[in-house]
């Protein structure tokens, strides 16, 4: 057997998203791209927290909290905060984790009346790839694994993407 670095697997998995967006022709090719940036996303985000950073889903969910907290015109408990960044971090991870599988038996939701979904893929594609690139970034990474990146993947992290500009 092989030994693989899901760092570098990440890197690799990141630039195929990208370059499966800008090629995208269907709903599938979408698709594809949400499960590769998604996988990228669960590899990079705990690197990034464990060594003190905050993810991209998580630092939108803390802000879409506190803006709930500033609507609302009170503060949440420690428990009821962390109930709501989590909440919100599912409204993010929503269309990965319905692509991912069907039904769910914590919640009692039968496969079979877990078959249809509505999503704008095209934008949920984007927009994973977007959190992907910026946890990846955020990973401490060392300056050997640095010089094994692809350059084309250094190029992706490091400008803006899409290239085209269009959102």
């Amino acid at each position: 057997m092989t030994k693989h670095n899901k760092l570098q697997l990440a890197s690799q998995l990141l630039l195929s998203a990208a370059r499966g967006f800008e090629a995208a022709t269907s709903d599938a090719d979408y698709v594809t791209c949400i499960l590769l940036a998604g996988a990228v996303v669960n590899i990079c985000y705990p690197i990034v927290e464990e060594t003190g950073g905050k993810s991209r889903q998580r630092a939108r969910a803390e802000l879409a909290t506190k803006l709930t907290e500033i609507r609302n015109g009170e503060s949440f408990t420690a428990k009821d905060w962390d109930a709501q960044v989590k909440r919100f971090i599912g409204f993010d991870t929503f269309v990965y984790n319905t692509l991912k599988h069907a039904g769910d038996t914590r919640k009692k939701v039968a496969a079979i009346d877990d078959i249809f979904f509505e999503a704008d893929l095209k934008n949920e594609a984007q927009e994973l790839i977007l959190t992907a690139i910026d946890d990846f970034k955020a990973v401490p990474h060392s300056q050997g694994a640095i010089a094994s990146f692809d350059l084309e993947l250094l190029s992706l992290i490091n400008s803006p993407w899409p290239p085209d500009g269009a959102k």
